[in-house]
This record gives C-alpha cells, structure tokens and sequence, in this order.
C-alpha cells in the first residue's frame, strides 16, 4: 500500500454558525497577515483567475468523507486510498474530511455540515448502524448520492454499499479455529468491536452461526466488545485470565485488539492459544510471521473501488446496491503474498 500524508479538509463549525474547513495547504497567521497587506491588483488577479476557471467548467468536484474515527491505522489507511486513487486517475476532487471521534452525535453533526456545505457526494463509514440512519436518510432527502463504506446502516436509504464481507470473517476464522483445534475442540473468547456497528454486528454472526452449523465442539464462553481498541482488549484479555479459566483460542474482530490480546498473553506467560484478528495490517503479519499470532482477516477498505463507483455515480451511470469483497484469511502459509498490501 502506498503511504502518503493525509491531504485533507476537516470539518469544523465556526462561533457564528456558519461551516468552515480547515486545509493542509492552509497558511499561517504570518502569512494571512502577509496577505491582508497584498495590494489590490494581487488579489483582483486571484479573483480573475478563480472566475476564468469557474467559467471554463473545471470547478472541482467536492468529495464529503465522514470517517468513523481518524486515531485508527485502518480509518486513515482508507482516506489515504481514497485520495491516492483519486490522485492517481487525475480526477479534479476536492475531499473534506470529517472524523467522527467514535461519536456517533459528532458524526451526525458532521453529515449535516457536509449537507450545508453541499458538497456532491457523500462517503460515509457509519459508527453505529441504528444511530446513522437518520442522517443517511437526511443525505438522501438533499438529493446528494450517499456511498456507505466498509459499514452499513438500519435500512436501503443510501445509493451504494462498498466493503469487504464480514459475515465471512466470522466463517472462516471459524473454520480455522476449528482446524487449529482438531477433534477435542476447545474454549473460544471473541473479541467484539464497536457495538452496534454494522462490521461488529456481522462478524460476531458468522462466528456464532457458523460454529452451530459445524462446529459444537467449538465453545464460545465469552465475547465482551473491545471497542475495536488495543488496551482495551489487553484489559479484558487480563482479567479473564485472573479467573482461572482455560481459553484455546481468541477472535478478535480487529488486528489491534489482536496485538493487545496477544500482549496479555505474554505478560502472563500463557502459551499455545491460538489468536486470529481482522483487517490485515503489516504489524500482525510480522507477527504471523514469528509465529504469535495464527492469522488475520485480510479486509481491504474498498476506498480504490468506492472512487470507482463515484465516477459512474457522477457521470450518471447506474450502480448497483452494494459491492462486496472478498476477505481471505492470511495465515504463515500465505503472508508473503499479502504483505506489501497490508495497512
């Protein structure tokens, strides 16, 4: 994956009500001091030159991406692609980032200036699928195109749906568990994401189903959410381990909760428990690598595909109501075949 800087407008709500966005390329107190003193002429040929472009139809297409949260490797990871792939095709977009915080009120509020701002598209990756939907519909309702990615909300008010399948996280961690722990099967912990998300809710669902499909040998004796966050999982990881019991193998909805788990484990000594994570980062395939951690779901953030999708949305093409990827699981055997790919 290539890494860049972040090239990004975030959202901010201004004293007196009105939306402003603050940019990388944004000048400093010096320089706007600078320009308040530039003569009339300089600014007058600004004025001009902004004019002439408006005029010859070459006004940037403005791009609204409210994020989930931007102090996780995977969410900034997916506004990263996002911008690359728009850089790489060329395209004339303009992206106003919004972090949500993991705050569902906060991203709403986020969705509503990006819908003041009138931007032209709207990307969103919803924190709770329950709490977002009204703003979805409020989207919609603006007449502006609303691209959900990598998580879902509680109804169809959207045009389009980009991510990976996480019901099959969920499906084939359990299968390889199972595998792991051949006939006599063994004690399952599943370390849940953000409750209520989409992703969270969708990968607990395969793991359970598939194992009452398959696998009664398989015994899920605790699933607590982690919030998708590493110390949080250590944290839970830890006290688990003050009561004695015995666990064969640990789900973890993602890689970071997967290194916190793994942390906890070797704090106390404990050996021999399989651990599997999900998104693919470079950090847990070293880990794969050496042998402490068994695998990972390889999930990509669909934010080269979702460019995709919005160029057909704004050329006025049909698309179709949800695009889903492919999560293979990445394991000692195959590593080295997605290492350069990993976040």
């Amino acid at each position: 994956m290539k890494k860049r800087l972040l090239s990004i407008l975030l959202c901010a709500v201004m004293a007196v009500g009105m939306t402003a966005c603050s940019s990388g390329s944004d000048t400093t107190a010096a320089d706007d001091a600078a320009e308040e003193t530039a003569d009339d002429t300089a600014a007058a040929d600004e004025e001009a030159a902004a004019e002439d472009t408006a005029a010859s139809g070459d006004d940037a297409v403005v791009i609204g991406f409210a994020q989930s949260r931007m102090n996780h490797p995977y969410r900034v990871a997916a506004v990263e692609e996002f911008e690359q792939a728009i850089a790489d095709k060329g395209l004339n977009w303009e992206v106003v980032v919004c972090d949500g915080n993991n705050d569902a009120a906060k991203q709403t509020s986020d969705v509503e200036d990006l819908i003041t701002q009138g931007v032209d598209v709207i990307v969103m990756s919803p924190i709770t699928a329950d709490a977002l939907t009204t703003a979805a519909a409020a989207v919609m309702d603006a007449g502006i195109p609303l691209v959900l990615l990598d998580r879902t909300i509680d109804s169809d008010d959207y045009t389009t749906f980009v991510g990976g399948d996480n019901r099959m996280i969920g499906e084939i961690v359990a299968d390889a568990i199972a595998e792991d722990l051949g006939e006599e099967g063994g004690n399952i912990i599943e370390l849940q994401g953000t409750l209520g998300a989409s992703a969270t809710i969708d990968r607990h669902e395969g793991l359970v189903d598939r194992i009452a499909e398959k696998y009664p040998n398989l015994n899920l004796i605790q699933d607590t959410s982690g919030d998708y966050d590493r110390a949080k999982a250590m944290t839970i990881i830890e006290d688990f381990l003050q009561t004695g019991q015995t666990v064969d193998a640990i789900y973890s909805h993602n890689d970071a909760m997967a290194m916190g788990a793994m942390t906890a484990l070797q704090a106390a000594g404990v050996e021999g428990v399989k651990i599997y994570g999900a998104d693919g980062t470079t950090e847990v395939m070293d880990e794969i690598k050496k042998g402490t951690i068994d695998g990972t779901a390889f999930y990509p953030t669909g934010s080269t595909q979702a460019v995709e999708v919005i160029e057909k949305i704004l050329n006025g093409e049909e698309v179709e109501k949800q695009y889903l990827v492919d999560v293979p699981l990445v394991t000692a055997e195959n590593v080295d075949e997605y290492y350069d790919q990993g976040i």
